[in-house]
């Protein structure tokens, strides 16, 4: 996958508040992932791969594909984990102070880049704080104002980065993508 880097030349030239608009005069997007993720717990790395969706006010969804399926879907502050291979589901509510600390938040409008973050620049990305948490967040942004890249690493020292690829603004997505699944009964 290509990550599309700004020269440090134009870095300085990027808006945040550009970046956020960007998403926020489109309806719906969908876009592919790759996610490596660090888990310091069990000292293992994971690759995660799938799709994004997302609809206006505050609807998203990623389908993970591999290495196991799982459908996550986010309405307002319910979130819904599915493992529909193993047939379980979580739900749990997101209070909008744990929200704000995730870059999908201000993607999602539960969070605002200005609100929530201290925003450095950095030779080639942006390096976001977030006001009230721990962690960091690392986003890489194309000439598009498009999130590209996304390096996250929390407080425990567990580590993320996603890249993000073709997307596709206003599809006309369906209110029914973002319900989540429902599961077979077993007997």
């Amino acid at each position: 996958m290509l990550a599309v880097w700004l020269p440090a030349s134009e870095l300085a030239a990027v808006d945040v508040h550009s970046v956020q608009q960007r998403y926020a005069r489109h309806k719906d997007f969908q876009a592919s992932f790759t996610q490596q993720s660090f888990q310091v717990l069990v000292n293992k790395e994971i690759t995660f791969n799938g799709s994004l969706y997302y609809k206006r006010p505050d609807r998203a969804r990623m389908d993970v594909t591999s290495p196991q399926r799982q459908i996550i879907t986010l309405k307002g502050s319910s979130v819904t984990v599915t493992l529909p291979d193993e047939g379980t589901q979580a739900i749990q509510e997101v209070p909008r102070e744990i929200a704000s600390q995730n870059i999908l938040a201000f993607i999602a409008g539960l969070g605002s880049i200005e609100r929530d973050y201290s925003v450095q620049e950095s030779s080639d990305h942006l390096v976001l704080t977030p006001k009230n948490g721990t962690g960091a967040i690392n986003i890489w942004i194309d000439g598009d104002n498009l999130v590209r890249r996304v390096a996250l690493t929390d407080a425990m020292g567990n580590r993320s980065d996603i890249r993000l690829s073709g997307y596709r603004f206003d599809v006309g997505l369906k209110d029914d993508l973002f319900n989540p699944p429902t599961l077979n009964a077993r007997p």
